[in-house]
């Protein structure tokens, strides 16, 4: 079976941080500021080979309002990637890693929804934009390590 081979180290030093339980608090600022919470679950699977990220999301009635899976790689040519699982549509997404933050954006080049998780002191800092990243983030998060 062919496919692209995962550079483990790479993915470790760059993502590594982010393994863990988090609970946080956010804004969906495209619905009138509306407070949401989040829990995020990050772990190694296939033997180290990939980080896992699920996401779930609450609004103030307990009612999730949204779920989501992030698979991260690195490949062997030093690039990270990321699949996101969402509604049954899997999309690519090419992974930049600066210092303390992870960002996402469309593999395709095209414009499209892309964030950030950046480490803090306390813990992760989520941040969303539905099209141009200069502006404000649509949605941000604050997860603390539960």
């Amino acid at each position: 079976m062919g496919g692209a081979k995962t550079d483990q180290n790479l993915l470790a030093k760059a993502a590594g941080w982010l393994v863990g339980n988090w609970k946080g608090r956010g804004v969906w600022r495209f619905q009138d500021d509306a407070p949401m919470a989040g829990t995020m679950a990050v772990r190694w699977v296939a033997m180290g080979s990939f980080l896992e990220i699920a996401e779930a999301v609450r609004n103030t009635g307990g009612e999730i309002v949204h779920e989501d899976l992030l698979v991260l790689q690195a490949l062997a040519d030093g690039t990270l990637c990321a699949h996101h699982h969402m509604e049954g549509v899997i999309t690519p997404f090419a992974v930049s890693s600066e210092g303390s933050t992870l960002s996402y954006r469309p593999a395709s080049g095209e414009e499209g929804p892309s964030w950030s998780h950046r480490r803090t002191d306390e813990g992760v800092d989520l941040r969303l934009w539905f099209a141009d990243p200069s502006g404000d983030p649509q949605i941000t998060f604050s997860y603390l390590p539960d």
